[in-house]
């Protein structure tokens, strides 16, 4: 980890700790899958969206170690509404949407992650092209 990284690191995890509260607030055991039309768990599934915007603002390479997993985890709940044949489409379709958006952050995250690992500067002690 470089020493830029470490130094965000006390934001990131400001930011990572909102989201794992945020989906501790969610309660995933409502029946029919009830949790999809509520607004606690749209603040988590948006709450990731200021983990791409830290990723925007910092050059940071690290990602906290419980954030994959609780990505998986969520994704797995919604999914289990995804294939849930006897809901009604509206709410299947509010879990396609999660997914999606989740994914969305998921995939930004990871395409920034990756810019900053690859993007060090080469150009100190290196001669100009001829």
């Amino acid at each position: 980890m470089d020493m830029q990284s470490l130094m965000n690191t006390p934001k990131r995890r400001k930011v990572e700790d909102e989201i794992i509260a945020s989906f501790r607030r969610v309660n995933f055991n409502q029946k029919k899958h009830a949790y999809l039309e509520d607004e606690i768990f749209w603040d988590y599934i948006f709450a990731w969206h200021e983990l791409v915007k830290y990723y925007e603002m910092y050059y940071d390479t690290a990602l906290g170690q419980n954030m994959l997993q609780l990505y998986q985890e969520c994704i797995e709940k919604i999914a289990q509404a995804v294939n849930d044949t006897k809901l009604h489409d509206r709410r299947r379709d509010r879990a396609s949407m999660a997914i999606y958006q989740l994914n969305f952050y998921m995939t930004q995250i990871v395409a920034l992650l990756e810019g900053h690992a690859n993007s060090h500067d080469d150009s100190i002690g290196t001669l100009p092209p001829k």
